[in-house]
């Protein structure tokens, strides 16, 4: 991806031809504009705050995300920006349901964040959690941005993915333990 997109039609356009199971985006190499839609896919996507805030529309829900929180989008549910501090940086994951049940997730853990999301799609990561995270993300925009792709490079993409979910689940399950 890079910075020269205008518009949420070429980013959706260039993502879509980037992969069919899954893309990351990487707020750094977009140009960020108010009211644009960052993931209006039928897919999943899991969206990132790394630094700064946004204001975002989910599924007629207005939220303010900040460093350190994840926001997971449903399938198809439209995720709208509406504003952003000028510092901000995100990172979106979006993926087709098949593409996580490729890669020997169990479905429970989807179904999990699926339901844990249709109550409240935001998700207040712990400092370990956030950290995992990111780098988790910094992996996947790695992977999937290699140039020659050999056999093993979607299958890599799918456990890291696994390990990422995996991680919003846990972190999930130990906040309601303490409460």
């Amino acid at each position: 991806m890079n910075a020269k997109h205008q518009s949420d039609s070429e980013l959706q356009t260039e993502t879509v031809e980037n992969n069919n199971n899954f893309s990351i985006v990487d707020s750094a190499e977009i140009k960020l504009f108010p009211h644009m839609t960052v993931a209006a896919t039928d897919d999943a996507a899991i969206l990132y705050i790394e630094k700064g805030e946004v204001t975002l529309l989910h599924n007629m829900g207005t939220y303010v995300l900040s460093k350190g929180m994840l926001l997971y989008k449903v399938p198809q549910v439209p995720l709208q920006l509406l504003s952003f501090s000028e510092d901000c940086h995100f990172k979106v994951f979006c993926f087709a349901p098949h593409f996580a049940t490729a890669g020997n997730l169990p479905i429970k853990y989807l179904e999990t964040i699926t339901l844990i999301a249709s109550n409240n799609p935001v998700f207040i990561l712990d400092t370990l959690t956030a950290a995992s995270v990111t780098v988790l993300l910094w992996l996947l925009q790695k992977k999937t941005g290699w140039e020659e792709k050999v056999q093993s490079t979607d299958e890599t993409i799918q456990h890291v993915f696994s390990i990422l979910v995996l991680e919003i689940v846990s972190s999930y399950k130990r906040k309601r333990e303490i409460a």
